[in-house]
């Protein structure tokens, strides 16, 4: 059986934050989406934020960054 995917919003400062909360108001569901923010790091640590919260398993990403 193969694992769950994994959804993970990518995004400025507190926006994914943001959009997490409204889709867990709107559906009700928790836990299906991770948010990652570039908030105060460089594209090194923001690779290693990607790195934690992919964990290895399948995942989709919603991002907004170019």
């Amino acid at each position: 059986m193969s694992e769950p995917l994994r959804g993970v919003i990518v995004s400025h400062a507190a926006v994914a934050q943001a959009l997490l909360a409204a889709v867990t108001v709107i559906t009700g569901v928790r836990d299906a989406l991770v948010p990652v923010s570039n908030d105060g790091c460089d594209t090194g640590a923001l690779a290693e934020r990607l790195t934690q919260a992919i964990d290895n398993k399948p995942a989709v990403l919603f991002v907004d960054l170019p």
